[in-house]
């Protein structure tokens, strides 16, 4: 070791011990809670059923679909009309409007689920708390909107999963629908990764048993409706997290109390059930066919 400090001063270089560190995780009782400690640095991409999908959290992306986004595009598509998909959408937007999380989710719910508002959208398995999630919906809300039109529009003007939203956030949506809907049809679905764009349809992915589903988060929304109303059945997606229902237990949000285990159970066995429960909206479809 000398002879090679001799050599290195020589050419006026130093040798430093790399020191490595690692932080303690604070409060883990046991090691399946690592799994739910989310970084979003990993990239698994895994080619999965349309009809296994879920998007807007609350959304089959089955063949018989309520979703509204994936219903206005086909509304556009049959007379090329964007008047028909505003139409629909503000039918959507006045029928299902959910006065917090508990109504969203169609969960009994508890007292912090029944004072949180629902463009939270937190899951029991999210790593992330209340507060967390709401600023990143703030932040996800403006993002989008000054991205998208080079308006800020935040959520005063409400939030694209449920209604009261403003006209202006409804044209937007639409829009934007529109614009990838086009894209994607003549283009073909392009994966991008110009720019420091993600390129994929981010999803959390959810194991019962031998079954498994996946829903949409962080980033794509507008992509899976587009894909839906397209005739897509397959679709690669970056998994973010994988949930498995046997580890409610040790999911963050039951955790720390914020979900009961009856109620997070019921959120994640929704994944598995069929369709849609917002009763309104699914008669105002049926009505229309």
């Amino acid at each position: 070791m000398k002879l090679i400090r001799f050599f290195f001063d020589k050419l006026g270089l130093l040798i430093e011990k790399k020191k490595y560190s690692a932080s303690l995780e604070k409060g883990i009782i046991h090691p399946k809670e690592l799994l739910y400690r989310s970084t979003f640095k990993r990239k698994i991409i895994l080619e999965a059923d349309m009809n296994d999908g879920w998007a807007l959290e609350r959304f089959s992306l089955s063949e018989d679909t309520l979703h509204p986004f994936v219903l206005a595009l086909q509304a556009y598509e049959r007379n090329k009309n964007k008047q028909d998909a505003l139409d629909l959408m503000r039918k959507y937007y006045s029928q299902v409007q959910p006065r917090n999380l508990s109504e969203w989710f169609g969960i009994k719910g508890n007292v912090n689920t029944n004072k949180t508002h629902p463009s939270i959208g937190i899951f029991p398995w999210d790593d992330l708390d209340v507060e967390q999630k709401a600023v990143h919906v703030r932040e996800c809300a403006i993002h989008d909107s000054v991205t998208n039109s080079k308006k800020k529009i935040d959520l005063n003007h409400g939030w694209r999963n449920f209604g009261p939203i403003s006209e202006e956030l409804l044209q937007l949506e639409v829009e934007r629908l529109i614009k990838v809907y086009e894209s994607i049809k003549y283009n073909g679905y392009v994966r991008n990764f110009d720019n420091d764009n993600d390129g994929d349809i981010g999803a959390f992915v959810l194991i019962n048993g031998d079954e498994w589903k996946w829903c949409v988060d962080w980033g794509g929304q507008h992509r899976i409706a587009a894909l839906r109303a397209l005739g897509y059945q397959k679709v690669k997606i970056k998994v973010w997290k994988i949930i498995y229902k046997d580890d409610y237990k040790f999911w963050p949000n039951v955790l720390n109390g914020f979900y009961s285990y009856t109620d997070a159970n019921s959120i994640f066995e929704n994944y598995f059930s069929n369709g849609s429960k917002f009763k309104e909206w699914s008669e105002v479809i049926e009505n229309e066919k």
